[in-house]
């Protein structure tokens, strides 16, 4: 059985190079990506891109995955709060699972408390957030601290997707 890795999207504007780009380095590995959002409707990009989700937030069993990631763009807000983001990342990181978010949705991980004395980087507008919980703030575009990867944005896909396939395999 392949290994499964979940990619988070907000239903509106998520970055669709930070989408594409390490689903295709993931897939292209063998690994199988599954797409997850908190409805199962066309999620959508900021240029343009529609996706639709196979799973819902709610019906996600994090140990059927090898990790997930929160994928950035200025909607990702909506899971900075979301109490079922925050125990999909908290039993991720229990079950010592990959846990990767990119641009503004690293801040959903600073908000669960989770980026405490890691270090880790996010998109510009969203550093002063992870600062205020505990996250030691670093200059590369994109940081592994254990099984934690964080990226600070569009151009940080590449290595993004590379670092999570890294930790995977």
């Amino acid at each position: 059985m392949s290994k499964k890795f979940g990619f988070i999207l907000p239903n509106n504007l998520f970055r669709d190079k930070e989408y594409f780009e390490p689903k295709n380095i993931l897939e292209n590995a063998g690994i199988q990506v599954i797409t997850i959002s908190k409805e199962l409707k066309q999620c959508h990009g900021k240029l343009g891109a529609k996706v639709i989700p196979e799973l819902t937030l709610k019906n996600i069993n994090i140990s059927n995955f090898a990790g997930i990631a929160f994928i950035g763009g200025s909607g990702s807000k909506e899971y900075w709060h979301d109490p079922s983001a925050h125990q999909i990342a908290h039993q991720a990181f229990i079950l010592d699972k990959v846990l990767a978010a990119i641009c503004s949705a690293v801040a959903t991980l600073a908000f669960t408390g989770l980026l405490t004395n890691k270090h880790a980087n996010s998109f510009q507008s969203e550093r002063t957030i992870l600062e205020k919980y505990g996250a030691i703030l670093s200059n590369d575009e994109c940081v592994v601290d254990g099984k934690i990867i964080t990226a600070n944005g569009l151009k940080a896909s590449k290595k993004f997707g590379e670092k999570i396939l890294k930790l995977l395999t």
